[in-house]
């Protein structure tokens, strides 16, 4: 199932909204999402607001709240500091204390700490589920203690909202790119390694259906000759040279991450492959500082579906806020807008480079 394709009951009310970030006009300060009807989501001064404390010393009868945890359980990959950073930043500002978590990306840990934070009623959750269905009930115990609960890049029957990260057109464009590369420079027949994330919940499955799916339907004379996990360089440069031995003509590489990808693109060189092999392709999605990086020097490394981690982080705080204030109904869903980036696109590229870690 899509991300917001069947409503979900939330508060009493079964009707879902979808909004994208850049359909939101912030006004009154830098707090505000915005005033924007949408589909009846967005709520003047006039409007609801959530009629219960969101939870110990963190809720009060207007809805504001002072903390937020945000349980991102893949602290391991590079990304996470960026993410959380830019969430730090839109916290301070709204004078909101962020926690985090430390799953390192291991469903038992998520749970417990998830846990903790709920015996704690820490007020507000947002929460990226490494599987759903375990995760359902522990949002469902959440918010029966008055706790706002968000998803992150899934959907929960449980939830007051989520924050999508456009999975399946991620996917789609990646895909899309890589077909392009196979008809234009492969003559049509391309031999492809698909790094994929099977057990990454739903960003993992919907992200690799994208891809799969582009390719098929743009290059079929395209062969995916291996699908393996890999979402970590190590991993990717693992597997990309065992496949490498399999297949020496492997010219096409997509992942569902950047990281994978990269140590993709480590590979090839091992093998003695040219940074800048016209006939080879490789590419992810995130939009991770390493990819950018080699995208711009015009290496074969050239695409990447890419976020906006400063509008990701940020709207990771925003978003839960506007809920608890009333300022968005409870089971709306926003979607951060997701861009393919190649070399062309040098500026856009830049941008996202400075909104990352030096």
């Amino acid at each position: 199932m899509g991300a917001g394709e069947q409503d979900r009951q939330s508060g009493g009310t079964t009707r879902e909204a979808r909004l994208t970030r850049r359909g939101l006009i912030a006004v009154g300060g830098r707090g505000a999402l915005g005033a924007t009807l949408m589909g009846g989501v967005l709520l003047g001064a006039t409007g609801c607001s959530r009629s219960s404390s969101a939870g110990g010393s963190g809720g009060g009868a207007d809805g504001a709240i002072s903390s937020i945890g945000f349980d991102h359980p893949n602290n391991q990959i590079p990304l996470w500091e960026d993410i959380m950073r830019w969430s730090r930043v839109a916290a301070r500002e709204r004078d909101v204390k962020l926690l985090t978590t430390a799953d390192e990306g291991k469903l038992d840990r998520q749970v417990a700490n998830l846990n903790t934070w709920i015996a704690q009623r820490v007020p507000a959750i947002i929460s990226y589920p490494l599987e759903p269905s375990a995760i359902e009930k522990i949002a469902e115990r959440a918010r029966a203690r008055g706790i706002i609960w968000v998803t992150y890049a899934a959907n929960l029957q449980n939830q007051d909202g989520a924050v999508l990260l456009n999975n399946v057109r991620s996917g789609e464009l990646l895909g899309e790119a890589a077909a392009r590369f196979v008809n234009e420079r492969l003559g049509g027949r391309g031999k492809v390694l698909h790094l994929t994330f099977p057990d990454g919940g739903q960003i993992g499955r919907e992200r690799d259906k994208g891809v799969v799916d582009a390719l098929k339907r743009h290059a079929p004379g395209a062969e995916i000759v291996a699908s393996q996990k890999a979402v970590d360089q190590a991993t990717g440069l693992s597997v990309t040279s065992s496949v490498l031995s399999a297949h020496p003509d492997l010219n096409v590489v997509v992942g569902m991450n950047d990281d994978g990808a990269i140590g993709a693109y480590r590979a090839f060189l091992d093998r003695g492959r040219k940074p800048n092999d016209p006939k080879v392709f490789i590419g992810g999605q995130d939009g991770a500082k390493p990819a950018l990086e080699l995208i711009k020097r015009g290496t074969i490394y050239r695409a990447t579906s890419a976020l906006s981690i400063k509008e990701l982080g940020e709207v990771c705080i925003t978003f839960p806020l506007d809920i608890a204030s009333g300022r968005v109904r409870r089971g709306a869903t926003i979607d951060v807008p997701v861009h393919l980036l190649t070399a062309d696109d040098g500026a856009k590229v830049d941008q996202l480079l400075s909104e990352l870690s030096a």
